[in-house]
């Protein structure tokens, strides 16, 4: 019998918390017409960890949840200069912001996540685009994620 490398089970492992990280996104909420929405908008960053610049996080998800429930509000993904908009219930009274990815940053694995959090819905209403929005940056903080074998 063939044992498999270390390849094999670091590529199941990654697989495995990507797929709980997708499981764990609240889906993408299309709010009803007429229905009030504060939109939140601003640019998403991280500091490189190799360079210590202060970096544009590009193509992450920028998740709405409910504060302090596990409600998922809405989710949208940043452009390349990490900027993003996105609209949330104003009737959900108060909401955190959530953002989590993994990147490979000079052949090292990395596990970038930040958060604002009590967001008051209520102080303004405006759909993305109109220019009547909450102004929102999130700083992700990056860790390396150190690989950990088991033995057999």
């Amino acid at each position: 019998m063939k044992k498999r490398g270390c390849g094999f089970l670091s590529s199941v492992s990654a697989l495995a918390l990507l797929g709980i990280l997708a499981c764990a996104a609240p889906p993408e909420t299309v709010t009803p017409a007429g229905s009030a929405v504060t939109c939140i908008r601003g640019v998403v960053q991280y500091a490189d960890p190799a360079s210590g610049a202060i970096v544009p996080y590009s193509s992450v998800a920028v998740a709405a949840w409910r504060h302090g429930k596990d409600q998922g509000l809405a989710e949208v993904k940043t452009d390349k200069e990490g900027k993003y908009c996105i609209e949330v219930p104003s009737e959900a009274g108060s909401a955190d912001l959530r953002v989590l990815g993994l990147e490979r940053i000079e052949g090292k694995n990395f596990v970038c996540e930040g958060s604002a959090n009590n967001i008051s819905l209520a102080v303004m209403t405006g759909r993305c685009g109109s220019g009547n929005c909450l102004e929102v940056n999130i700083s992700a903080l990056c860790r390396e994620r150190v690989q950990r074998r088991r033995g057999f």
